[in-house]
């Protein structure tokens, strides 16, 4: 009976390629997701490719096939016929190559080199600024979810989603409940807040104003003695109100305290404010102040941006007592002297 011997068959398994190796004639062996047979005897050079596609091919193509590499990374080698995820889409590499360096980039700059697989959609979460999105990417915006057209870098928080917006399809829509309307807050369409007695819903994203109520604000020039003084200073209109917080102790009446009008909402020095104790007690607790000043003016309140919010219910809200220096806002209903009064307007008293 004649010997059997493996070494009579045509070809040889060599594994995966690997540079500056000797190949001899009918090697076989893996690169990428493809099979290869070698056709000239040659030491493999630094990239597979310069064998390949060299005047006299080093090999032939065998078999064809894919492989999965999982994430697009950056700075990495691709090879013809291998799979990558980038956002809800998987590319089949067709030619091959080193990735660009930039992860925010992803495949942009690179698109020659790679072909749609499939396609699906890949959740991203909430929304968030400077960051690259890719297609079909989903994201929570608000009060609704959107799908992404098109890739590219989001824009800066206070721009928001919107700023891109052909760059979005949105997939659904619903309400997002934010609670009590706040200030210098981020509100994106469909949000629902509490203001007064009354609830809004977001038409259009936008930061909302800051406030005209500053607690204990810096104090720039000091002219009193004593301790433990605090107070608030609010903007009505084109007047400054003080409102003593803790009256402290061991003041004299006619000190003033200087407050630069940048630490209370306003843009220039003229915005400063003075406040003047007028009356002390015994122990020299601040019983009464006054303030002079320009305040810049500007509105507050959820009706500073009126035309982003459209009104869901109408309704009333009980406040509790009335007090001085407090910012009442509309269908608010608080108590004065055993009476209920129904606020018509925002407003602070």
């Amino acid at each position: 009976m004649a010997d059997f011997r493996i070494d009579r068959i045509r070809f040889r398994w060599r594994g995966d390629w690997s540079a500056g190796t000797l190949y001899v004639k009918d090697d076989v062996l893996r690169f990428g997701a493809k099979v290869y047979v070698c056709v000239e005897v040659h030491t493999s050079d630094s990239n597979f490719y310069n064998d390949l596609n060299a005047t006299i091919p080093r090999w032939t193509q065998m078999m064809d096939g894919q492989s999965w590499t999982g994430a697009w990374q950056p700075s990495t080698f691709y090879k013809i016929g291998e799979l990558v995820k980038v956002g809800g889409l998987i590319y089949k590499c067709i030619e091959g190559h080193t990735s660009n360096a930039s992860a925010t980039n992803g495949v942009l700059g690179d698109e020659t080199k790679w072909v749609y697989f499939a396609r699906g959609e890949d959740w991203a979460s909430v929304w968030q600024p400077n960051t690259l999105y890719n297609v079909d990417q989903t994201v929570i915006y608000g009060g609704s979810i959107w799908k992404c057209n098109t890739a590219h870098t989001s824009a800066t928080a206070d721009d928001g989603l919107q700023y891109n917006a052909d760059y979005w399809d949105q997939y659904s829509r619903s309400d997002n409940w934010r609670g009590d309307w706040t200030h210098n807050t981020l509100y994106y369409p469909d949000d629902i807040v509490y203001h007064g007695g009354m609830v809004y819903r977001c038409l259009s994203g936008h930061r909302s104003a800051t406030t005209n109520e500053f607690i204990n604000p810096t104090v720039a020039v000091s002219n009193v003695s004593g301790t433990n003084f605090t107070f608030a200073i609010f903007r009505v209109a084109g007047t400054y109100y003080v409102r003593i917080i803790n009256a402290g102790s061991g003041y004299t009446a006619l000190g003033t305290l200087t407050i630069y009008g940048a630490n209370i909402g306003g843009t220039t020095g003229a915005n400063d404010a003075v406040i003047t104790i007028n009356t002390v007690d015994g122990s020299g607790a601040v019983t009464s102040v006054s303030i002079n000043g320009t305040p810049n003016v500007n509105t507050d309140g959820l009706e500073a941006n009126q035309a982003q919010w459209e009104t869901v219910v109408d309704g009333i809200r009980y406040q509790g007592d009335w007090a001085f220096g407090k910012r009442y806002s509309k269908n608010r209903n608080p108590s004065l002297s055993f009476r209920k009064y129904y606020i018509q307007k925002h407003h602070s008293n």
